[in-house]
């Protein structure tokens, strides 16, 4: 059987790279062959690159600047994330009229996981992404994210009619489980992230290859929407305990001991999380993380796509560890409570999850048979 992967694979992001390694890898043990389609979108790409062309004379002015300024430490950077995929099987490169022209030969296509139906993201509703294109092969989604259901611009009735064609659906959130089961009439299973799919053991096997000094104790702050209070909450914790904060950006400062580490890739990030004190974050892969490896954790949720990680505390029993903002942390904060993680639900959602993609699977086998 042969099996696709649509998704991210080509964002120098943490999480994109981290999930599609994780999918890729928990299918690959169940069949051979799989592989990830090499999509190339170029509205992904470019939002990476060090020297980006944009319409924007301003941004385009500040990310120059930037990528004059830390060229060494940003080339680095791709380096690290070109290590991880080349752990991946790829399909050749395919533009966007490519995958409408050709009749790809797989038996099951799944898109997912991360935001690939986030039209902030994707500039519009991308087809690919929805499987829109032909062949003759059974069509699934897996954990994939919308981002915002309450997006004014997001079109309802168009979204309907992408989701019509497929065999299988399934969600990274509650409320897009719920928004897509009412919407579509038809119903939309909530699934874990697929790097929750691996085990702890599996991933500090990778980290092994970790190209990154650590001290012995420190706070990793990382985050993906620029907060005060949450450089706040680590400067707090790092002069309580007269430990250093490590981040992946220079512009942070903060009144306590700083170590940077701006060309960090995907195994590097595990590795950081995996030994951290204690983690302060906005992201769900950071949080993801310190679930599976039980590691101390506050969390402010990003003001837009916070959703996510709100399920995701709830399924590992941490909700407390939310916080909307410094006054709130430092009310509830004290340093005497250990952080303990309910398993109980993400083992539900783990057996549900796997369920859903053999269900797939058993579905394509049953068509190559026939």
């Amino acid at each position: 059987m042969k099996i696709g992967i649509v998704t991210f694979q080509r964002a120098d992001n943490q999480g994109a790279l981290l999930q599609c390694y994780a999918l890729y890898s928990y299918l690959k043990k169940l069949e051979s062959g799989t592989e990830v389609i090499d999509y190339r979108n170029n509205n992904i790409e470019k939002v990476y690159k060090i020297f980006p062309i944009s319409k924007n004379p301003k941004l385009m002015a500040r990310k120059w600047l930037k990528g004059i300024r830390q060229y060494g430490s940003l080339k680095k950077r791709h380096e690290n994330f070109e290590r991880l995929r080349r752990k991946i099987e790829f399909s050749p490169s395919l533009t966007i009229a490519d995958l409408k022209q050709k009749k790809l030969d797989y038996d099951l296509i799944i898109t997912g996981s991360d935001q690939v139906w986030n039209t902030d993201i994707t500039r519009g509703f991308d087809d690919i992404y929805y499987l829109n294109f032909p062949g003759d092969y059974v069509k699934g989604s897996y954990a994939a994210s919308i981002g915002s259901t309450g997006n004014p611009d997001f079109k309802k009735d168009y979204f309907r009619e992408k989701l019509s064609a497929f065999d299988g659906l399934s969600v990274r959130e509650k409320d897009a489980a719920e928004f897509i089961s009412d919407i579509a009439a038809k119903p939309a299973v909530q699934c874990i992230d697929p790097t929750l799919l691996l085990d702890r053991s599996e991933w500090e096997k990778l980290t092994e290859e970790a190209d990154v000094k650590l001290p012995e104790r420190y706070i990793l702050l990382y985050y993906v929407q620029n907060n005060p209070e949450l450089l706040k909450i680590a400067e707090k914790l790092a002069k309580e305990r007269n430990i250093s904060v490590v981040c992946f950006e220079k512009s942070v400062k903060l009144d306590c001991g700083m170590i940077y580490n701006t060309a960090a890739g995907p195994i590097e990030f595990v590795k950081m999380i995996q030994n951290a004190e204690t983690v302060v974050t906005s992201s769900f892969h950071a949080t993801a993380f310190s679930c599976i490896f039980g590691r101390d954790i506050h969390i402010i949720a990003h003001s837009v796509t916070g959703s996510r990680v709100i399920s995701l505390t709830e399924m590992f029993g941490i909700g407390q560890r939310i916080y909307s903002s410094y006054s709130d942390f430092e009310s509830r904060y004290d340093s005497d409570v250990k952080l303990e993680y309910n398993d109980e639900k993400y083992l539900m959602q783990y057996k549900q999850s796997e369920e859903y993609l053999k269900g797939l699977l058993s579905l394509a086998g049953g068509r190559t048979n026939e």
